[in-house]
């Protein structure tokens, strides 16, 4: 391959922005159903959470003791309108909306790894 150059890091950045953009923008919805974001929605919240990701990789933090990105990941959570429980595993968040309890789900699960 000529010309072609991968970049796992971007790579792995731009799948992150995507399933954070996609996460966000169902979680902002008031439907119960599953909808794929619009390119305009992606757009629209790219730069906030493009400058998450650039914050959270100059500012990285050892396994177990991520209290500053899991404190940030928390109050982005909760700002979304999930009720939010800090502390689980010692540094992990569990984000919880009404709509979940009432589909018998527990929580929405993540895990934030390093690229």
């Amino acid at each position: 391959m000529t010309g072609l150059t991968f970049r796992p890091k971007m790579t792995t950045r731009c799948l992150a922005v995507a399933l954070a953009a996609t996460c966000t923008v169902a979680a902002q919805s008031n439907t119960t159903s599953w909808t794929t974001p619009t390119t305009a929605e992606v757009d629209a919240i790219f730069p906030d959470i493009d400058s998450l990701y650039i914050d959270l990789h100059r500012n990285p933090e050892l396994a177990f003791q991520e209290l500053q990105t899991s404190a940030k990941l928390a109050a982005r959570v909760k700002a979304l309108g999930f009720d939010v429980t800090t502390g689980v595993g010692k540094t992990g968040i569990v984000g919880a909306s009404e709509r979940d309890r009432a589909d018998g789900e527990a929580a929405h699960r993540a895990r934030c790894a390093p690229c």
